[in-house]
């Protein structure tokens, strides 16, 4: 059982709303009434009401404010000269968590207007470039799924409410990758949206979210006040949360221009020190090259440290990137295109499942991205393709959800298709999503 405890509450909120989880009574043995269950439901009610949306509703984040306190507030950036000999400016920020990613939110209007200067501000955020990998000097993680910014604003197409730009940051290099979307931080997107008046829908907590790096429009649904009986948990988080349910509609042609970039649904590609590879090129909701893992020389159910180092993953991913034609230019695939296509192992698993261990933005994944697991799952119900080779039983329908088996436990992923002609009409998936922090990032303003 969890203990409950309640601490002093930010100035602003209720002293009711503030309640933190005291995890050091989990693993103990409790008998309680039915009475103290339904006090620990109501307790953490008040929790995720308080950390997600109370919390965005803070009149301080919503005016860009300098800081989380009642001191004078200015709109969008402020400079400040607090720190001795070293002037810099504070973006208003949110920090959340989006599924098993974790990402910095801003607003485009706290931002400069010119685009080409935020690569700078969003390096400086997260600490890269940094030689260590560790990204000790900003918010990163020190990985590809905790090296990630969106910016977020109030869209002008009749089909979205919100405009959402995703900006993947090599936490090594510094590099800011735009080219594709990260399904995990989209999670996180609806309710920011909800949090700023932006959402058209605010009764059902329909978010109409557009994305800016696919061209494609997500529908994120959540309840605006969630019961703690209906909460779920995500394989790879740890704790339980609000369900938030994703909808990529029209997931096809992200940036290939089609859903099997080369026309076929298999090819035999040819990989520099691996040999030829059996593999399907699929591009749903994100160019993926999927190879039956045993072509590859693996069993498919290793572990991310047993993979890792085991093979040029690089020659693997460049190779198909270049039989999709991502790039011109094959220097482009160390470059902007360096995070795609995210390569995928895949090995049977019982009927309705495939098991499925991941390379994405440079490195073996711990779990799974949503993306190239959409991806995955396409391919899954689509006839002719690697992975549809690996599901026994398979029959053609025109809707199914697909179990993907990954290192952290599973991600289901239902599909809406015809499995004949190829032709995807959407896919769903649940994430959770928590606000972690609400702020200013301080960027010294001689970048």
């Amino acid at each position: 059982m969890v203990a409950l405890r309640r601490a002093a509450c930010p100035s602003g909120f209720s002293r009711k709303n503030a309640v933190f989880l005291n995890t050091e009574a989990q693993h103990q043995a409790h008998s309680v009434s039915i009475i103290e269950i339904e006090n620990m439901y109501s307790a953490i009610h008040e929790f995720w009401t308080y950390t997600l949306f109370l919390g965005f509703q803070n009149p301080e984040f919503r005016q860009g404010a300098r800081h989380p306190s009642p001191s004078s507030l200015r709109a969008g950036p402020t400079e400040s000269t607090t720190m001795p000999r070293q002037s810099s400016t504070r973006y208003p920020a949110a920090y959340m968590r989006g599924g098993t990613s974790r990402a910095i939110l801003f607003r485009g209007q706290d931002l400069p207007p010119d685009p080409a200067q935020w690569a700078d501000i969003f390096r400086c955020a997260l600490g890269s470039p940094d030689s260590y990998g560790r990204q000790l000097d900003g918010l990163g993680g020190g990985i590809s799924s905790l090296s990630k910014v969106a910016v977020i604003t109030p869209s002008r197409r009749t089909d979205a409410d919100v405009d959402y730009h995703f900006f993947q940051v090599d936490p090594r290099t510094g590099a800011v990758l735009t080219r594709v979307n990260c399904g995990n931080i989209s999670s996180a997107v609806g309710p920011f949206a909800l949090s700023q008046g932006w959402i058209a829908d605010q009764e059902q907590c329909l978010a109409r979210i557009y994305n800016v790096n696919s061209g494609k429009i997500i529908h994120a649904c959540f309840e605006q006040n969630p019961d703690v009986r209906n909460f779920i948990g995500i394989d790879g988080v740890h704790g339980m949360a609000p369900r938030i349910r994703l909808r990529f509609l029209d997931p096809a042609a992200s940036l290939a221009g089609r859903l099997f970039p080369t026309g076929r649904r298999q090819e035999a590609l040819v990989v520099n020190g691996l040999g030829t590879v059996q593999a399907t090129l699929i591009d749903a909701t994100l160019p993926t090259v999927i190879v039956d893992a045993r072509s590859a020389g693996l069993r498919g159910d290793e572990s991310p440290d047993e993979l890792a180092g085991r093979m040029d993953y690089e020659a693997l991913r460049i190779a198909a990137a270049l039989k999709m034609r991502l790039a011109d230019d094959p220097r482009e695939l160390h470059g902007e295109f360096a995070n795609v296509p995210d390569v995928v192992f895949v090995s049977p698993a019982q009927a309705g499942a495939i098991q499925a261990r991941f390379y994405s933005s440079g490195n073996v994944h711990r779990a799974a991205p949503v993306t190239s697991s959409i991806a995955l799952a396409c391919a899954c119900h689509i006839e002719g393709t690697v992975a549809q080779a690996l599901i026994p039983g398979w029959q053609a329908r025109e809707h199914q959800a697909w179990k993907i088996l990954h290192p952290a436990g599973t991600m289901e992923v239902g599909v809406r298709a015809d499995a004949m002609a190829g032709q995807v009409a959407s896919a769903d998936v649940d994430r959770t999503a928590r606000l972690i922090m609400l702020g200013s990032v301080v960027i010294p303003t001689c970048l």
